[in-house]
C-alpha cells in the first residue's frame, strides 16, 4: 500500500482492484484503507521493550502485556491488560493465568 498511497489518495477514485503479479483479480480497495489503516493486534508475551520485539511494532495496536522483566518503553494510548511479576519466567505467570481460567493443561 506504501507504494501506491499517494497516488491513490490524489485521484478522484473511490476503489480500486487489486491483482496479483500474475494480473489476477484479489479483491478491492477502498481510499478509507489507506486514510484508516486496520492495525495489527499483538499480545507481548516475554518482553515489553521496542527494541526486543518485531519490527514496526509501533504500527500495532497491542492488546495485551505478560512479561516478567522489568517495565520497559512501551507506550501506548488505550488501557490494556499488563501483567508483570517477579517470577523466573513467563511460563510461571502463563500457568497461572490457565488455573485462574480453570482451563486444564494437557
Amino acid at each position: 500500500m506504501e507504494d501506491v498511497q499517494e497516488e491513490i489518495l490524489n485521484e478522484n477514485h473511490t476503489n480500486y482492484p487489486i491483482v496479483n503479479q500474475k494480473g489476477i483479480y484479489l479483491g478491492m480497495m477502498n481510499k478509507k484503507h489507506l486514510l484508516y489503516p486496520n492495525k495489527k493486534k499483538v499480545i507481548l508475551v516475554d518482553h515489553n521493550e521496542y527494541s526486543q520485539s518485531a519490527k514496526d511494532l509501533d504500527q500495532a495496536e497491542i492488546l495485551e502485556i505478560i512479561d516478567h522483566h522489568k517495565i520497559g518503553d512501551i507506550s501506548i494510548t488505550l488501557s490494556i491488560y499488563f501483567r508483570n511479576m517477579p517470577v523466573g519466567s513467563t511460563c510461571t505467570i502463563i500457568y497461572n493465568m490457565y488455573r485462574e481460567n480453570e482451563v486444564e493443561i494437557d
